[in-house]
């Protein structure tokens, strides 16, 4: 029984491949902040239990016989072990969303307010900082003779497996000549001196071979590692490699930012922390142009904060970006299928009130991720309406 349970259970990095609009059991939507040290998770385990009693609580309430029985057990194993559902020590924040045939932990790398909601529905908002532009990149670490790409996250980072036959190594991919010559890689060239191939000098030599293979990093990065371009990608290199590079290679989601370093000489700490400041100042500045579009674009039709709007906007798959004003609630509803959007208040639901789906702002940035659109949380002073959700269409 442990392992069938166990097995219902999966640690999500991404949105789409996992959450439905809706769900064919109840669902329960479960926060926890998350301390560290001895004594913060003995108090974090403590409020997860009493979280898990309020779920099971109010599965009870809103569904009375309709059974939800395996989706309390999977609760309850989750409440039972603790240290396997956090894993690293990084981790400030748990998001729990389950239903009878699975549950997705979330890993957070910010705190939450502890909350419980079920429904037919997640309640997804505590997750959108997650979700956002940037939350997950890739660093293109590249020296003269070698290249790595390591996909990253707020707290992590992963050195990618490259696909069977992709050479990384300059002296593996020119073995054995060069302009028809025997080839010297760049730890053979390093140690000789000049003249070389017709008598051109080390930096004319070092400079044409590095055009060469840097053209083969661009094109295997482009066509084969990320065919989809779908996150922002931060090159990792010393400054005379990162000019000829962006020289020579096209890669449509590389930030005009990078980190001026060798990737072989920084710590995964100080790598990470260089990748969090250039992502960070990346999102602020796409944020920053999108709401200028939106401003630009509302008196002409290409923007609005109005709720039927972006609703039938988001029926119609147009909505490039969502902004929705954090810490705020928009008491509502809407249909995914028709577009429709209901105001109400949690009075409307009566002892249901607290039932996700209650919150418009939650249901209209679910959709919008579900359609690739981006969703931006933003403090209410960065709003570029007051109206709390607002949309900046694709057309």
């Amino acid at each position: 029984m442990r392992d069938l349970v166990k097995d219902r259970i999966v640690f999500a990095t991404d949105f789409s491949p996992l959450l439905p609009d809706r769900t064919a059991s109840p669902a329960a939507s479960v926060y926890l902040p998350l301390h560290g040290g001895d004594d913060g998770f003995y108090h974090d385990r403590i409020l997860l239990g009493n979280l898990v009693a309020e779920a099971k609580k109010q599965l009870t309430a809103a569904f009375g016989k309709r059974s939800f029985a395996s989706l309390a057990e999977t609760l309850e194993y989750i409440v039972a072990n603790p240290a396997e559902i956090v894993g690293d020590k990084g981790v400030r924040g748990l998001g729990v969303l389950a239903t009878n045939e699975q549950a997705c932990v979330y890993r957070l790398p910010f705190p939450v307010e502890p909350r419980v909601q079920v429904g037919e529905t997640f309640f997804l908002k505590p997750l959108l900082r997650d979700f956002q532009y940037g939350s997950r990149y890739v660093l293109l670490g590249l020296s003269a003779d070698r290249f790595a790409f390591i996909r990253g996250s707020f707290t992590s980072l992963d050195r990618a497996v490259l696909p069977v036959g992709t050479d990384d190594q300059f002296s593996e991919l020119y073995p054995l000549e060069y302009d028809g010559r025997p080839a010297l890689d760049y730890t053979t060239l390093e140690g000789h001196m000049s003249p070389y191939h017709n008598y051109r000098s080390r930096d004319d030599v070092r400079k044409e071979e590095s055009e060469k293979f840097f053209r083969y990093v661009g094109e295997t990065v482009s066509k084969h590692l990320m065919p989809a371009c779908e996150v922002p990608v931060v090159l990792v290199a010393l400054p005379e490699h990162q000019a000829l590079f962006r020289r020579v290679a096209d890669i449509g989601c590389l930030l005009d930012e990078g980190i001026e370093q060798n990737v072989d000489e920084l710590s995964t700490a100080e790598l990470l922390a260089d990748a969090a400041a250039v992502i960070g100042r990346a999102r602020e500045a796409r944020a920053s142009s999108l709401i200028k579009d939106y401003a630009n674009r509302r008196a002409h039709g290409g923007s609005t904060d109005d709720a039927a709007e972006i609703g039938m906007a988001l029926v119609e798959r147009k909505v490039r970006a969502l902004f929705v004003e954090e810490g705020r609630e928009l008491p509502g509803t809407f249909d995914e299928a028709t577009g429709k959007v209901s105001h109400e208040t949690k009075a409307d639901h009566g002892e249901r009130g607290d039932l996700a789906g209650s919150d418009l702002a939650d249901a209209l940035a679910q959709a919008a991720l579900r359609q690739g659109g981006d969703v931006y949380v933003l403090a209410a002073s960065d709003m570029p309406t007051k109206s709390g959700a607002a949309a900046l269409f694709r057309y």
